[in-house]
């Protein structure tokens, strides 16, 4: 049925009536499989043509792409998707090592970015990719419910990042520092650091001024002992990568080092 009713939707035109219906139909039969343990093999076909396939395709499918993340983000969100009991996961912060680097990274959306479309990110895209291809660190994953071990106010949650820092200076703890954030692409960068987050897109432009001030008054008032050649962006522990962002390099690395040497 997904398979069909996928490509009906791909062929609708946009906001039509039958656009409506289709999505709609899709989004029930997702929440329907959201709600089982394995939802992540039951839309394993969804998952891995429009979420993790190297080409996000026509901007039809990027579409219909983000209306499945919307989904799953809600479906966590509200509590419906079954997890694994936190426990059951909290080795995967046995090799965590004392904090010696910071990496920076752009979350490459929107300003508004919020703490729940992270979690929802990193659930999908870390974690259910993760359990997906299985073993995790030598752990058996093998029919079991998605979990991250990491709980924050009494529940689960699933960020990649330690902190998220948005444009107006504001600073929110997503992870303790004792969790491993699943943040840099390199497991032993991981293991050794702290992942911060700036809220947009600096491919462009550079974060304005309040972002970059909280992101200094951060790293120096938690961190004081990390020497500021211990501060990386993204791009420099993963070199598949532009993060934090294309103008990082040239227009606001300088900067942030050197006040940090201040």
């Amino acid at each position: 049925m997904t398979v069909e009713k996928l490509a009906e939707l791909l062929n609708t035109q946009p906001r039509a009536p039958e656009e409506s219906k289709v999505l709609s139909e899709l989004r029930t039969h997702w929440m329907e499989a959201l709600s089982r343990p394995l939802w992540y093999k039951q839309l394993q076909t969804e998952i891995v043509s429009l979420l993790f396939a190297k080409n996000n395709g026509d901007s039809r499918q990027r579409w219909i792409r983000r209306q499945l993340i919307a989904t799953i983000g809600c479906a966590l969100k509200a509590g419906i998707i079954p997890l694994s009991p936190a426990d059951e996961f909290a080795d995967f912060d046995s090799e965590r090592e004392p904090i010696s680097d910071i990496v920076i990274h752009h979350t490459e959306g929107r300003p508004q970015t919020t703490p729940d479309e992270l979690n929802a990110l990193g659930f999908i895209f870390q974690y259910t990719k993760n359990f997906l291809a299985g073993p995790i660190l030598g752990k058996s994953v093998e029919n079991k419910p998605v979990g991250s071990g990491h709980v924050i106010n009494g529940r689960q949650v699933f960020y990649a990042y330690h902190y998220l820092v948005n444009c107006d200076g504001e600073v929110v703890r997503l992870l303790h520092d004792t969790h491993i954030g699943w943040h840099a692409g390199n497991w032993n960068v991981n293991k050794r650091s702290v992942g911060i987050a700036l809220a947009g897109n600096f491919d462009d432009c550079p974060p304005p001024q309040s972002q970059l001030d909280a992101v200094i008054d951060l790293i120096r008032n938690q961190y004081p002992n990390i020497e500021p050649q211990r501060v990386y962006g993204h791009y420099q522990v993963n070199f598949s990568k532009t993060c934090p962002g294309i103008t990082y390099a040239n227009l606001w690395k300088k900067t942030l080092l050197e006040r940090l040497e201040q």
